[in-house]
């Protein structure tokens, strides 16, 4: 989804359901912003697009992503990782990719990138 930028629009007034397409943007920013509407939402609905988001390169939406984990509905988040393996091994790779190209500096042990960290945690909770 791409927005002309001479376009104004109020994105924080859009559905939730918007918020969710919306992190799929090719826009960070405005994936960021989206992502910090729905995280504390909890719906199961908005798992997909917020575990997707774990297999991108913005670590400001991996770091907003990590800090809300403590929120997170842990059975919710632990039947859609049981029910969406191969998609969690992608992620994972991707992951993985994003870290050893761009952020193995910053972060030099892998486990703690925030994808990372919150991958582990999520199949702690699958288990």
């Amino acid at each position: 989804m791409h927005f002309l930028p001479t376009v104004a629009v109020d994105f924080a007034s859009f559905s939730p359901g918007s918020q969710c397409l919306l992190t799929r943007s090719t826009d960070g920013y405005l994936r960021q912003k989206s992502a910090k509407i729905i995280l504390p939402l909890n719906e199961p609905w908005t798992i997909p697009f917020i575990v997707l988001l774990l297999g991108e390169y913005v670590v400001e939406i991996l770091d907003d992503i990590h800090l809300a984990m403590p929120y997170f509905d842990q059975t919710a988040y632990a039947s859609f990782v049981r029910q969406n393996r191969q998609v969690m091994r992608a992620i994972r790779a991707k992951a993985t990719s994003y870290w050893n190209a761009y952020y193995r500096q910053s972060y030099p042990g892998r486990k703690s990138y925030p994808a990372i960290a919150v991958l582990n945690q999520l199949d702690t909770w699958a288990t």
